[in-house]
């Protein structure tokens, strides 16, 4: 029961991982002085940032801020791991709703929900239904203060560029090839709403930063939403319904397995 339960768990918190950890991994160490890359001394080259460019990036980046008391995405992923191809995923549809301290996602046959009192995983495969006390899980911060950015991307050789795009689109790259863990971040965003439409992240593999072919990609796709019904999605009477003998699942769950766990 026990690597049932792990099982499930790590398969529904995939998507979270990506968009709390691996994203937050993605933000170049730029508070972390500690994290200054080694790079050769045989030549001298001095880093000029462009602020400009950067402002406009950390600017549309505010609306995948996770941080937000407020925030739906959805759209489809693509993970590709040049070390481990068993956590690829490609062009996986995937829905996000944080509303406060609660918050719902789904990622093809996994859903998750987790409110105040509750955190609810699916595994729709294993047609599994793991409830729980609520998790406490703080999302990271996607970007630091822009002026910290800065002197971070600079400290560590980083170079802000605008790359081609779409028309009506601009897509800005923060970019260091050598870095021992994260490449490139580049973001794409409509020119005039800045509202983005695809993030991209190569971040190095740690046991072997300098080959490129270990790099893992991750891209994430947004599309606009207007039918998701947001209160429905956040609220676990949908999925559970609660009885003298527990918690059983509702109609459209009908055939899964209700596993409780700390209550």
């Amino acid at each position: 029961m026990k690597t049932l339960h792990k099982k499930l768990f790590f398969s529904s918190v995939g998507l979270a991982a990506i968009l709390f950890v691996a994203i937050a991994s993605a933000k170049i160490a730029a508070n972390k002085s500690e994290a200054t890359v080694v790079v050769a001394q045989d030549t001298v080259e001095t880093i000029h940032i462009d602020t400009a460019k950067l402002k406009l990036f950390t600017l549309a980046a505010k609306a995948i801020d996770f941080n937000a008391h407020d925030l739906t995405l959805s759209g489809t992923l693509s993970v590709h791991d040049g070390s481990d191809s068993s956590v690829n995923v490609d062009n996986a549809a995937y829905c996000f709703i944080k509303k406060d301290s609660s918050f719902y996602y789904k990622m093809n046959l996994v859903e998750m929900i987790n409110t105040s009192a509750y955190c609810v995983q699916i595994d729709g495969q294993q047609k599994k239904i793991m409830l729980s006390p609520h998790k406490s899980i703080n999302p990271q911060l996607m970007f630091p203060q822009i002026e910290k950015l800065v002197s971070g991307l600079r400290g560590e050789r980083y170079r802000v560029v605008e790359m081609p795009a779409p028309e009506g689109f601009r897509k800005i790259s923060i970019i260091n090839p050598h870095h021992v863990t994260c490449k490139e971040y580049s973001l794409t965003f409509n020119r005039d709403t800045f509202k983005p439409t695809e993030v991209f992240i190569r971040l190095s593999n740690l046991e072997d930063p300098l080959n490129s072919k270990m790099d893992k990609t991750i891209l994430m796709k947004y599309s606009e939403r207007s039918n998701l019904n947001e209160t429905a999605l956040l609220s676990i009477e949908r999925i559970l319904a609660k009885s003298d003998h527990g918690f059983k699942a509702v109609h459209a769950y009908t055939g899964y397995e209700v596993i409780e766990i700390g209550r």
